[in-house]
């Protein structure tokens, strides 16, 4: 049995939460929503979300969807996944070219 990569649950679960937001069309102070109304777990991604400023938190524990931020965290996310994979060709490149 193989087990999936963490990268892959963590991103999975990153589109879950703002996908729950996008359909509650909570994008604005006013259309904010709780996390309880869209089944949300409070957890180390949704605050770490928070803390991006992707998820902006309004009075009584009410959060809406920042798509501008949304749109800086997604261009860096892919950046971040690029140098990784880049990262990762030229060890095997090297580790390749050393086991000659």
């Amino acid at each position: 049995m193989s087990v999936p990569p963490t990268g892959a649950i963590i991103a999975g679960k990153i589109n879950r939460i703002i996908e729950c937001f996008n359909q509650a069309g909570a994008f604005t102070e006013r259309t904010a929503r709780n996390t309880e109304e869209l089944g949300i777990r409070k957890s180390l991604i949704f605050n770490r979300l928070v803390n991006q400023g992707v998820l902006v938190e309004v009075s009584q524990q009410r959060y809406f969807l920042h798509r501008e931020n949304l749109a800086v965290y997604q261009v860096n996310r892919r950046k971040r996944v690029i140098i990784a994979m880049l990262f990762i060709f030229i060890i095997i490149v090297i580790t390749s070219l050393l086991s000659r």
